[in-house]
């Protein structure tokens, strides 16, 4: 199954990093911040869509028990490469299929994982799974994506240049598709990287009101964390 990033994992953190520059780095701080604040220190952590390991390296690292899961296998395969000391436990799936047969004191599934989910089933389908994963008394931070978030994300420089066209496909259900072309120069010559998928913007009341059905009602409204961010952050419980 080919999933989003799959195509370009290999150089997925020196794209984002560079584009995205202080953003991305102050984002990612905040939210490692918040979850050190609000976990239990050492406690076991589910990190949902975690890519590379934007979170879940730093976390480890911290001391804490974790278990990453993405949908793209290509981007676990570097995760595990950055993760030297093979500190973390990692799965390739979807948060709608998820089914590991244990708890966790602490879920996090952020940066924009929502916006893979483009219909109401699957949406429902993950928070039930994300209920499910939740010890009694646990946590999870979630996040909601404005659309905002994904414009001014083109970028270039001498031997990187990163284009990102956002286009209607279904406005009355909130979808688009996300198109994405990255050229990397190199002395051998130009790689290109294409990415296309549907996404989808939630409103963030809905979702709430989607967990809630789940048993997981929220606890802190986080935005004046995460101002700025394009998204809307919230810590909910069980």
């Amino acid at each position: 199954m080919t999933t989003p990033h799959d195509s370009w994992a290999e150089v997925y953190d020196r794209v984002y990093e560079e584009s995205f520059g202080n953003f991305y780095n102050d984002l990612t701080a905040k939210t490692l911040s918040v979850i050190d604040e609000l976990a239990f220190p050492g406690c076991d952590i589910l990190d949902l869509g975690a890519g590379t390991g934007r979170l879940a390296i730093p976390l480890s690292q911290s001391g804490f028990q974790v278990t990453a899961v993405d949908a793209s296998i290509g981007m676990l395969d570097v995760l595990k490469r950055k993760d030297k000391d093979n500190l973390i436990t990692t799965q390739q799936g979807l948060v709608q299929e998820l089914n590991l047969n244990t708890k966790f004191s602490f879920i996090a599934c952020v940066f924009s994982v929502f916006c893979y989910l483009t219909n109401e089933n699957d949406l429902r389908r993950s928070a039930r799974a994300i209920a499910s994963h939740l010890s009694d008394g646990g946590k999870s931070l979630i996040d909601c994506t404005a659309r905002v978030s994904f414009q001014g994300m083109n970028y270039q420089s001498e031997d990187l240049i990163r284009t990102v066209i956002v286009e209607e496909e279904n406005p009355e259900e909130g979808l688009f598709r996300y198109n994405e072309t990255v050229q990397i120069s190199s002395p051998d010559g130009v790689k290109e990287y294409k990415d296309e998928f549907l996404i989808k913007y939630w409103d963030y009341r809905f979702v709430l009101d989607v967990f809630a059905e789940e048993g997981l009602s929220m606890e802190l409204d986080l935005q004046d964390h995460f101002i700025g961010s394009g998204a809307h952050y919230f810590l909910l419980s069980n």
